[in-house]
């Protein structure tokens, strides 16, 4: 099992809460320091997709300076945006004008 699968499965237990998913977040995004986890962020985006949490957090995020604990799950939702986007370029078939560019976004997800 992955990393990224092993967060996806600590982080579907928070799901129903997103005060304690933005805390697991913060407690988990390796920061301060010099890597963020991507493997978390990357799993969230995976599973997560309550657009009025998401924009509460990028609400949040302009209160939080970049080394802030507190920027991470706007990180999280930025990776999570991207993730959607990937999605409806794949429904509205898209990837047939850009091949290589759609299997590359593909490639991070």
């Amino acid at each position: 099992m992955s990393k990224r699968e092993e967060y996806i499965g600590k982080l579907k237990h928070f799901l129903a809460d997103p005060e304690k998913l933005e805390q697991y977040l913060i407690q988990h995004s390796n920061l301060p320091g010099p890597r963020a986890n991507l493997e978390l962020a990357f799993g969230f985006a995976r599973i997560y997709d309550d657009l009025s949490v998401l924009l509460r957090w990028i609400d949040k995020s302009h209160e939080a300076d970049v080394n802030d604990l507190q920027s991470f799950p706007s990180f999280c939702v930025t990776i999570c945006l991207g993730h959607v986007f990937v999605g409806t370029l794949k429904k509205n078939r898209l990837i047939k004008n850009y091949p290589a560019e759609v299997e590359r976004l593909l490639s991070y997800f």
